[in-house]
């Protein structure tokens, strides 16, 4: 028998795991807070994976996918294998196509899940002029509150993104040319997203790429870019379904 003596020790130390536990699950919370990369190497990255193994999908004005998006998050299933994010401006997703990547996840393990989001009608103000720019302006917004892999949904995954995950952001720049925001790997707190949602404060609404992609390769990357991201062509392992 344990004496009543040895119960309250029990009890008196249960109590004071308890507080260090709670104590140092808040500390990690407000440092979590306060982190920043202001001194992150985006050239050689993290020795660990900082992003979350998850792939967002936009979708907008529309409840079922087609053979193009079909195509696109079955090769997300198969390939990159993590946590699959559809993002829409519906309750729940239908159709044939659907009903099979329903399927897929269920024997492939791999989540599949619907977001219901509203499509940003403006920005700063402004209304946007197309769901196209919505999407531009969605895709940014979803980054920012979990991180991940953005993906278009004409866009197929051919090698595992594994690798991109250790940088603070990764983006598609050809030499050249404006970056292409159809596929975009990054943290919550990277900086180049912040960046990329303020330049939208002066936002052109005619111009068809002007605020998705001439403006953040001016203003962003081409002022620092490897302090804010990674570039990278994705030559080998993404490939657009035209």
């Amino acid at each position: 028998m344990i004496s009543r003596k040895y119960k309250c020790i029990f009890k008196l130390l249960f109590v004071v795991l308890l507080m260090l536990v709670l104590i140092i699950l808040y500390s990690l919370q407000n440092n979590d807070d306060k982190f920043t990369f202001d001194s992150f190497n985006n050239v050689t990255g993290s020795p660990y994976k900082i992003i979350p193994n998850t792939v967002h999908y936009i979708i907008f004005g529309s409840s079922s996918l087609n053979f193009i998006s079909f195509l696109s998050v079955v090769s997300a299933i198969k390939v990159q294998q993590g946590n699959i994010w559809i993002h829409c401006d519906c309750d729940e997703l239908s159709g044939h196509y659907w009903s099979l990547i329903m399927s897929l996840s269920s024997l492939s393990r791999v989540p599949v899940k619907v977001s219901s989001m509203r499509r940003p009608t403006h920005v700063y103000g402004q209304p946007l002029s197309s769901v196209y720019h919505s999407s531009d302006v969605a895709r940014i917004q979803v980054l920012m509150e979990s991180g991940g892999v953005y993906l278009d949904t004409d866009m197929v995954v051919l090698q595992p993104l594994d690798k991109f995950l250790h940088y603070e952001m990764v983006v598609g720049w050809p030499y050249k040319e404006y970056f292409g925001n159809q596929i975009m790997i990054g943290h919550p707190k990277a900086r180049f997203l912040q960046k990329y949602l303020e330049s939208y404060r002066r936002y052109l609404p005619r111009e068809w790429y002007y605020n998705g992609g001439q403006v953040p390769t001016e203003q962003i990357l081409m002022r620092s870019p490897h302090q804010v991201v990674h570039p990278e062509q994705f030559r080998h392992s993404v490939y657009q379904v035209w």
